[in-house]
């Protein structure tokens, strides 16, 4: 759950595709190695609004209030809070009419950690447990403030790839999300069931072992990062960050299967 913003980002999954590139050597199954990982660093913040408050990682930003209604994130994807800042927050994430996830938020007692857990439901039917904890870096009380993410247990992921001359296709079983196309810097669609409308990956290789990827909504840039792969090709790492915050990377281990 590394965009923070309440599981939007399970929709853009793909912006993590592990280890891509032209070439057999890249051709095979990835998985995520979680201990050798390192998903912490990204920020956010809430502001009040009113009445409501406005949540926002620097290109996704959205209003909401814990009152039981939903509220839209992005593309069909919304969201309901419930609860105080005594017993803590309720939030259910969906995607259409699919939750896509349920999650507690508590509130340490001097107001300066947020903890999150929950559960994810994926689309291939499986549900994992998350944990996720946030520091305060600026705000006195409340969810007000801004946020950096310092812990994160989450389960792995896998992806499969299939390159062929400069094209690659790369499926995710968990997600069960596709993107498809020439490695050529151009907008390739990525498509799946909680995959937001609208969402596009581009690759483009940079030397022999690098690729340079990014993902956009609507043609706004979301997310980028680069793959690198080992030498031997049993591994890669994936440095990946919010589009215009290149100073929080978050770093992901890959190993082939």
């Amino acid at each position: 759950m590394k965009m923070k913003l309440l599981c939007v980002c399970a929709g853009l999954a793909l912006a993590a595709a592990p280890c891509l590139a032209a070439g057999p050597s890249w051709d095979g199954t990835w998985k995520l190695n979680v201990a050798k990982s390192k998903m912490t660093g990204d920020t956010f913040t809430i502001e009040a609004k009113g009445n409501m408050m406005h949540s926002s990682n620097g290109v996704l930003s959205f209003d909401f209030a814990c009152d039981g209604k939903s509220y839209t994130t992005i593309a069909n994807y919304t969201m309901t809070c419930t609860g105080s800042p005594a017993a803590g927050y309720d939030y259910v994430d969906k995607a259409g009419d699919k939750v896509t996830s349920k999650f507690h938020r508590a509130l340490s007692a001097d107001g300066n950690t947020l903890t999150d857990h929950g559960t994810e439901i994926r689309p291939d039917g499986t549900k994992v447990e998350f944990t996720e904890v946030s520091k305060r870096q600026s705000g006195t009380s409340g969810l007000v403030g801004k946020w950096m993410n310092v812990k994160t247990q989450a389960a792995a992921n896998s992806f499969t790839v299939q390159t062929k001359g400069d094209s690659i296709k790369v499926y995710s079983p968990e997600y069960k999300t596709t993107v498809e196309g020439k490695m050529d810097g151009s907008q390739l669609a990525v498509t799946g069931p909680t995959v937001p409308p609208g969402v596009t990956e581009s690759f483009k290789q940079e030397g022999a072992n690098k690729l340079h990827y990014v993902v956009q909504y609507k043609g706004k840039a979301m997310s980028e990062g680069i793959q690198t792969l080992s030498a031997d090709g049993k591994s890669c790492v994936d440095e990946e960050w919010t589009a215009g915050k290149p100073n929080e990377k978050q770093t992901y281990f890959f190993e082939r299967q």
